[in-house]
């Protein structure tokens, strides 16, 4: 088998006849994109999606050079160590009706994860997937070219030494959490597997992922800090909409519902 050599481990690469095979199963008919690097894999899913790439499509790397989150953020990505994919989707629905998309694809992560045999992720509002109160993960679902685009990142094989100083003691790992850590090939098909079923019942299933995602979601319940326009501001998560945004009630009672392209929300005494 042909490998990738990290510190003294040796850690398969993606096997691309078994995620063909996993494809083929699930008869999406997508194509299957399979990079040593990238920027990022929702960059090269937008591209695709603007050359007609069919409903299904997949792109995975070993490595992304500019790997991104929400709000610009930054994804660490280094190669062999990690799960990078993202899923090109082309729904019939229009825009307005898929806001709890990224909902979906964040307990879709979750149920992957847990698939392989690891314990399952919870969720940081509004797409971070935390294990042992430390960043495991995240979704990042954008819209281009008329296609649904849905990244996913899951930090595999990660040791602490392998995280940039500014993530020390924020990010994790399946392997520094759990002391073991899945094929990547294995968790990308469970993966697959997931974001099939959430395409086929995008609509139909919406309530139960959102019920699921509220159940993980650390957020609900908790005293928060909202980061706004360069301001941090104090409050209260009540609850989530039928959409899957944050209703909050500020100290003076005022009340109202964030949307996660306005503000990015922390605990009080920590990150989660």
């Amino acid at each position: 088998m042909t490998s990738l050599f990290f510190r003294k481990e040796v850690f398969p690469i993606l096997n691309h006849e078994a995620l063909r095979a996993a494809m083929d199963a699930l008869s999406w008919g997508g194509e299957l994109h399979l990079l040593s690097n990238v920027d990022s894999t929702n960059n090269r899913a937008k591209l695709l999606a603007r050359q007609g790439a069919p409903h299904g499509t997949a792109v995975l790397a070993e490595e992304q050079t500019a790997g991104r989150g929400r709000l610009g953020r930054s994804f660490t990505s280094p190669k062999g160590l990690g799960l990078y994919a993202t899923f090109l989707l082309r729904p019939v629905q229009p825009l307005g009706q898929l806001l709890h998309v990224t909902a979906m694809a964040a307990v879709a992560a979750c149920r992957a994860v847990e698939a392989t045999g690891c314990p399952s992720p919870r969720i940081k509002w509004t797409n971070d997937l935390i294990l042992g109160e430390k960043k495991l993960g995240g979704v990042l679902t954008e819209f281009s070219s008329g296609a649904l685009i849905v990244g996913v990142g899951i930090n595999v094989h990660h040791r602490p030494e392998d995280f940039p100083p500014d993530l020390a003691g924020l990010a994790a790992s399946l392997l520094s959490e759990t002391g073991r850590s899945p094929s990547r090939t294995d968790l990308a098909i469970r993966l697959m597997e997931e974001i099939f079923r959430l395409s086929e019942g995008i609509l139909s299933q919406k309530a139960a992922y959102l019920s699921q995602y509220e159940a993980l979601c650390l957020t609900v319940g908790q005293d928060i800090l909202l980061h706004r326009n360069g301001e941090s501001i104090s409050a209260h998560c009540t609850g989530l909409d039928e959409n899957g945004a944050l209703l909050i009630r500020y100290s003076d009672g005022r009340e109202e519902t964030v949307f996660s392209g306005d503000v990015s929300v922390r605990g009080i005494n920590s990150y989660v």
